[in-house]
């Protein structure tokens, strides 16, 4: 068999992530063939030979799980850092189906990692007719803050939106081209449609023109309103982008915006997406998120669950910085988007278990894995989760923590879980949810929203219909109900840990 020594990192010189299918490292190995191919250097023939060890590996199933599992026995090597806490450590063995919850806690070895040190962005506004008077008001100041926050070699580039997309200030550095871009922002006048895939492409057009590596790239698109037709085409947008290195946030403007469409627009982008109730607010908002990005660890984050033959996921949930349902992608693979140093970063794992023998067993691995900044390259980190299966019943001690996290994720899945059943036609079913999500809202210290959920369950009852501040009050505001970012004992034992 070939040497797996897993001291060489295969995937890095494939320029692939680990958790690669068969296929995309097929045609990793190819694409590289032909670009070395095409050179006659001394450096090119040496990273042929490297190319070549890294496919005879990965190419082949076994060899593969064997380089897999010599990584993992090496955590030293592993600059993301993961900690699994689990809601019982045994489980008896003739009780049939269980569940099982893992919390992941996901931190960052600062030595392992570069963090990017420059920003590029692309602030896409919303200049449709609906945003007249206050809303761009507040808009453009936002705006003129951001410009004068951003370090000078930051880039930034304007791009406005209606029925029709204008780029008012390509990609410049913000050092030499803040008059211009002030210039730019207090000329913005509103008028026309709303489509919203223009705009966005032309945004992502001026990073593409203008990223160079060690740089996070960014869209930041501003909008009050519905888009008209184009949203397949923004989301296959959207997609492409996270390709190229390019991620995606929005901030929502007032209730009259498509809150599914720019959630999902932001989930493959990378990004997320902010509600933002009043205008005023725009400022506050804007300027956490440039802060954020500043402080970017990883991008394209994605996480793997290898589960045993006997282990099913169920779900998998964000837990921190804020409360998210992650759908699958395939083989149980799951985008985390980027993720920054300074948020407390954890994920949790619903699964069901049907333990058929005694003794200690492996129930899941998982592998985190994404693109640092500068040459950081793809850095990754795994953990194991194992229960002990016993013939007597061992009484549950669910951790605080954990159980605070499951308090959360219930309310937030509870209101969920009623904006389903009211688009399926069961206003009961909806109605029902709400209740108990308002009494687990009132339960955690949470009245005002306790207090907007009952008062959609009156506006159901009579009128079938949420009111869309509500609602996306409701939505955005259980989201926020993640892990306190106060955890700080939490997040160091994960980050220093060696």
């Amino acid at each position: 068999m070939t040497d797996v020594g897993s001291t060489k990192d295969y995937y890095s010189v494939l320029r692939i992530p680990a958790t690669a299918s068969a296929e995309e490292i097929r045609q990793a190995y190819h694409a590289l063939v032909c670009r070395y191919q095409s050179g006659a250097c001394e450096k090119d023939i040496e990273e042929f030979q490297a190319a070549q060890e890294a496919y005879r590996v990965l190419s082949n199933r076994e060899s593969r799980a064997a380089y897999d599992l010599a990584r993992r026995a090496e955590p030293e090597g592993e600059p993301v850092r993961l900690r699994i806490t689990q809601s019982r450590e045994c489980v008896p063995l003739h009780q049939g189906e269980q569940m099982l919850y893992l919390l992941c806690d996901i931190g960052f070895d600062p030595r392992a990692i570069s963090k990017s040190t420059r920003l590029n962005l692309a602030l896409v506004i919303d200049c449709s007719a609906s945003m007249k008077g206050q809303r761009l008001r507040q808009v453009q100041r936002a705006a003129l803050e951001m410009v004068e926050a951003l370090q000078a070699k930051d880039r930034l580039s304007i791009v406005t939106f209606n029925d029709r997309a204008d780029v008012v200030v390509p990609s410049s550095l913000a050092g030499g081209a803040r008059l211009r871009l002030h210039s730019a922002i207090v000329s913005l006048v509103a008028r026309g449609g709303t489509e919203i895939y223009r705009g966005l492409l032309a945004g992502i057009d001026q990073l593409r023109q203008s990223s160079t590596a060690g740089e996070t790239a960014h869209v930041i698109l501003l909008t009050d309103g519905h888009t008209y037709g184009d949203e397949t085409l923004a989301l296959a947008a959207a997609e492409r982008a996270r390709v190229d290195g390019i991620g995606i946030s929005a901030l929502g403007i007032g209730e009259d915006w498509n809150d599914r469409f720019l959630d999902e627009l932001t989930r493959r982008g990378g990004g997320t997406t902010h509600y933002v109730s009043l205008a005023d607010r725009v400022c506050d908002v804007l300027r956490s998120e440039i802060l954020d990005l500043s402080q970017t660890a990883l991008r394209d984050v994605t996480l793997r669950v290898n589960v045993s033959d006997d282990v099913s996921v169920v779900a998998v949930y964000r837990a921190a910085p804020y409360l998210e349902s992650l759908p699958a992608q395939e083989s149980e693979v799951y985008r985390l988007g980027r993720l920054s140093y300074e948020d407390l970063h954890a994920v949790v794992i619903e699964l069901i278990i049907r333990p058929d023998s005694l003794g200690d067993h492996q129930v899941a691995t998982i592998l985190v894995e994404g693109l640092g900044g500068g040459r950081s390259g793809w850095v990754r980190g795994c953990a194991e989760a194992r229960v002990k299966v016993t013939q007597e019943v061992v009484p549950m001690k669910v951790p605080p923590r954990l159980i605070n996290v499951l308090a959360r994720l219930a309310a937030y899945r509870l209101q969920e879980q009623a904006w389903q059943a009211l688009e399926a036609g069961d206003v009961e079913q909806a109605t029902q949810h709400l209740r108990s999500a308002a009494t687990r809202l009132f339960a955690l210290g949470q009245p005002e929203l306790g207090q907007v959920a009952l008062r959609e369950v009156d506006r159901i009852a009579s009128s079938h219909l949420p009111s869309e501040g509500g609602r996306k009050r409701l939505r955005y505001g259980t989201r926020a109900l993640a892990l306190p970012q106060g955890d700080v004992t939490e997040r160091v034992d994960v980050t220093e840990r060696v």
